[in-house]
């Protein structure tokens, strides 16, 4: 907790969702500009408007892998009062759950309605109306993070996307990528996704990380902002356990790889499968990235590369938002 005078000059910040990528938001928080005055996970939300000890929290989520409400029970002779909305920037790093996405969309919303600002990683918000929130509250969000860090792009040339952008396609599945380059490399299916265990790069379930759930929601984020389409999301997508090793391993020898890429037109037709591309292919990237390729007519073409994969980089990309934000 902030105990001196200074307390009142830092920029008072809410983080909803201290899990991996909170975690790695604190450990990287400059605490002479910033300071935490709530923060919440799964259990329980805590708050204090002095600024809260982000070295307690931290040893509590990942040392003693307890709730935050332990923060509370062990430092009770502070004064936790529940205090009102006093923070201007709330920090969206909550898991992404699409089922509740209207109702995350609802209160968030309103949040921005009374000119807060909100910064997104988690993306269920995004899903169900980015649409809405970028165009009528463009200054006030930061979606970088939410889109492995190309989000700003499309912040800043959103009426170029919107009047000339008749196609794009992505490569935004880093796991997936990640799997590919080790059956490339001779492992199978089955050991790549222990190692992908190993190194916590799964967000959803191992099914839903076969088919490009990751992917499919990302891409379709980006698309309804572009065209204002809000897509099914039972569309079909391909399990990668229906692509053979074999010719993963083939394609490589000759100079090619596999990725799933998805291809979204102005007509509202998005598709999403496991492609053959060439390695000089802008989609080409290896799994810490993602690339995104923009056709905007007349032969005429944006490549857009992002870089934020996993909860560290995640969390540099929402202090990127953040400075954005605060100079706003």
């Amino acid at each position: 907790m902030v105990f001196n005078s200074m307390s009142e000059k830092l920029i008072p910040i809410q983080i909803k969702g201290v899990g991996k990528v909170g975690c790695s938001l604190l450990k990287n928080l400059n605490k002479n500009e910033y300071k935490v005055t709530e923060a919440s996970d799964s259990k329980s939300t805590i708050s204090n408007p002095d600024g809260l000890n982000i070295s307690e929290i931290l040893n509590i989520k990942e040392h003693e892998k307890k709730n935050l409400n332990v923060y509370i029970s062990s430092n009770n002779f502070y004064d936790f009062l529940e205090v009102e909305n006093k923070s201007n920037i709330i920090i969206d790093s909550k898991e992404t759950q699409l089922l509740n996405s209207h109702l995350n969309y609802s209160i968030y919303e309103k949040i921005l309605r009374e000119n807060n600002k909100v910064i997104f990683s988690a993306r269920d918000t995004l899903f169900y109306g980015i649409d809405i929130l970028l165009t009528e509250y463009s200054k006030n969000i930061g979606i970088n993070a939410a889109l492995n860090g190309i989000g700003r792009y499309l912040q800043n040339n959103l009426e170029l996307l919107r009047n000339k952008c008749v196609s794009f396609r992505a490569n935004c599945h880093p796991v997936s990528t990640f799997l590919i380059e080790l059956i490339e490399n001779g492992e199978s299916l089955e050991n790549a996704i222990d190692l992908g265990r190993q190194k916590k790069i799964f967000e959803f379930s191992i099914e839903d990380e076969l088919i490009g759930k990751n992917a499919f929601i990302s891409a379709n984020i980006a698309a309804n902002a572009i065209y204002g389409y809000k897509y099914d999301s039972s569309i079909y997508l391909q399990n990668l356990k229906d692509i053979d090793p074999e010719l993963i391993r083939y394609r490589k020898q000759k100079g090619k790889t596999t990725r799933l890429i998805c291809s979204a037109q102005a007509d509202g037709a998005i598709h999403l499968s496991y492609l053959e591309i060439d390695i000089n292919s802008p989609l080409y990237c290896s799994s810490d990235s993602v690339s995104y390729v923009f056709e905007l007519g007349h032969e005429k073409t944006q490549v857009v590369r992002g870089n934020g994969v996993g909860p560290l980089q995640t969390a540099l990309a929402i202090l990127d938002d953040l400075i954005y934000l605060k100079n706003r």
